[in-house]
């Protein structure tokens, strides 16, 4: 993926996940808490990927995670958001989930 693709991917991903999480406050909780007591979002990443494969998957279609729902695709993703933590809106939007986490 060439940087300005990854940099939209990681967008979509966590705007995604921000709408999601505020459409769902009980399942953000418990991913923040999963967050904590794992002390990295790997966990959280991984439950994302899985789920959001086979919901894709019962729909007939692949997921644009798929490239990551391997054993060490949660650690992938982790390491290719954070490679966009320094530009502004993802910081942006970072921020957001890392408030959330310390709630």
């Amino acid at each position: 993926m060439p940087g300005g693709a990854e940099k939209q991917f990681v967008m979509n991903f966590l705007l995604g996940m921000k709408e999601f999480f505020e459409d769902n406050p009980s399942i953000a909780s418990q991913a923040g808490d999963m967050w904590s007591e794992n002390g990295t979002s790997v966990a959280v990443l991984e439950e994302i990927i899985q789920q959001r494969c086979k919901e894709k998957a019962a729909a007939g279609e692949e997921s644009r995670l798929a490239p990551f729902n391997t054993e060490d695709g949660a650690t992938r993703l982790r390491k290719l958001i954070l490679a966009h933590r320094d530009d502004d809106d993802v910081a942006e939007l970072l921020e957001g989930f890392m408030a959330h986490k310390r709630k």
